[in-house]
């Protein structure tokens, strides 16, 4: 794996990472030998998961699928770590049925780590892996971006909501961060210090800000992650989905995507011991099956103290984006413009009038009516009187 990654993060300067030498890289047949379940994506084109993940050893894992009328190739993995007793994660990927489809809505992928006791965080990062691809099926004659972003407040609304109702939901939260891949690229929606990144050659880009202290300290405060993370420790999230009924989303987009183009979505189980330089290096180098096992697995070599999820997905020439100067621009106002419907034949609709007023000018109703075979004279007959 030679080469130098150039790292880009929201808020931070490009360049190279230095080497983590207390953790030194395993190759990838290291880690890459692990052995996986596979789970095949649900009927309804959905695959939320996020509870009954086996003890450290298996892992859950889809497949490397093809959708029609895509080249997109993805790879999905969660793992319960290695000092956890329940996986607080969860993941969802809603791969579009057809051409018409992709057009439309494009792919959509997800991770949420829930936060809370381990029931609570569980059901909280579900609910966001359920209701998100829902929401945003439903409004797919919206705006994307409208689109998205209402189905990550609508969630935020369901963990709220069932965290004061239910006692054992009480303080329950998750993040959140979605990515839908359409024609005229890439939209991210996002709430917390779970990422999306983005391979692009040899410069790995990060694409969310992580809604932390840590982060606010390092960009903000000047301080190196080191020393943010001794002032104010790891774990201080300052956005998350379900503590307020309403949250801010962070909304990016449209990037554009090329042909070749490797987007990873992770937990913070991952971010916490793997460098960006290391994201980047198995990005590169392996498909999207083994980068993701490599990561995973890399992250079980140095501890695991927490739950790991990632999704892996590696866009083809079909999911490369197409602009077009007519095409209108993407709203994120509830008030937005709907897609103008089809307009009404209205020559046809004319004709058709004209010639039901010249037959009844030139033939009686009750002569219409008295064509008509016995059945359907009963028929309108028994209608009226039940009317």
């Amino acid at each position: 794996m030679a080469g130098t990654i150039g790292i880009a993060a929201a808020g931070r300067q490009t360049g190279r990472l230095p080497p983590r030498s207390p953790h030194p890289t395993p190759s990838a047949e290291e880690v890459c030998g692990r052995p996986g379940r596979k789970r095949p994506l649900e009927s309804a084109g959905l695959s939320p998961s996020g509870t009954g993940f086996p003890p450290p050893g298996p892992v859950l894992e889809a497949s490397e699928s093809v959708a029609t009328g895509t080249t997109l190739v993805f790879s999905e993995r969660s793992d319960i770590g290695r000092r956890r007793s329940s996986n607080q994660d969860s993941l969802a990927v809603a791969p579009p049925a057809s051409p018409q489809q992709f057009r439309a809505r494009g792919w959509l992928f997800l991770v949420a780590d829930g936060m809370g006791a381990h029931v609570a965080g569980e059901r909280a990062s579900r609910i966001a892996a359920e209701q998100v691809p829902l929401v945003y099926e439903k409004n797919a004659t919206r705006s994307p971006p409208w689109a998205l972003r209402r189905g990550l407040e609508q969630a935020n609304a369901e963990i709220h909501t069932r965290g004061r109702q239910q006692p054992e939901y009480q303080g329950m939260g998750t993040t959140c961060t979605a990515l839908a891949i359409l024609p005229r690229g890439a939209l991210v929606c996002h709430v917390g210090d779970s990422r999306a990144y983005r391979l692009r050659g040899t410069r790995l880009d990060q694409l969310t800000r992580d809604h932390s202290a840590v982060w606010e300290l390092e960009t903000q405060g000047g301080l190196s992650r080191e020393q943010a993370e001794r002032t104010i420790g790891k774990n201080v999230i300052t956005r998350s989905m379900g503590p307020h009924p309403r949250v801010d989303v962070d909304t990016e987009g449209p990037l554009a995507v090329e042909a070749g183009d490797v987007v990873l979505l992770c937990s913070d189980g991952l971010t916490g011991q793997v460098f960006d330089e290391e994201i980047g290096l198995f990005l590169k180098e392996l498909s999207p099956r083994e980068a993701g096992a490599a990561l995973v697995g890399l992250t079980l070599v140095r501890g695991a103290p927490d739950n790991v999820t990632v999704i892996v997905a590696r866009a083809g020439a079909e999911e490369a984006s197409v602009s077009s100067a007519g095409e209108p621009a993407w709203h994120l106002d509830d008030d937005a413009p709907l897609p103008a419907a089809a307009p009404l034949p209205w020559r046809s609709l004319s004709i058709a009038a004209a010639s039901l007023l010249v037959a009844l000018v030139l033939a009686p109703w009750g002569d219409l009516v008295g064509t008509l075979p016995p059945a359907a004279r009963l028929d309108r007959k028994s209608t009226r009187l039940n009317s």
